[in-house]
């Protein structure tokens, strides 16, 4: 097993408006929305974020094109690195 800076990936569907911003900057293609993008202030569940484990190199791009904080990486390890 290769050390990677994330252990995990969250989703929140409460936030997600399904906007394909993480599907699109997804260096792997490890996300896919299923479903359509929307416009509008108040929105059902009308689509669903896949992820593809064994293709995501959790490299957090998907965390931080999100506008909404819909994705969370969870980290291996806390605390402090020193040297």
């Amino acid at each position: 097993d290769s050390l990677k800076p994330y252990r995990d990936i969250l989703f929140d569907s409460n936030k997600c408006d399904y906007c394909k911003l993480c599907e699109d900057i997804c260096p792997n293609k490890a996300i896919e929305v299923e479903g359509k993008r929307v416009i509008e202030d108040s929105l059902p569940e009308i689509a669903e974020v896949v992820l593809n484990v064994d293709a995501c190199i959790f490299c957090g791009r998907c965390s931080k094109a999100c506008p909404y904080e819909g994705v969370e990486h969870i980290k291996p390890i806390t605390g402090k690195l020193i040297l």
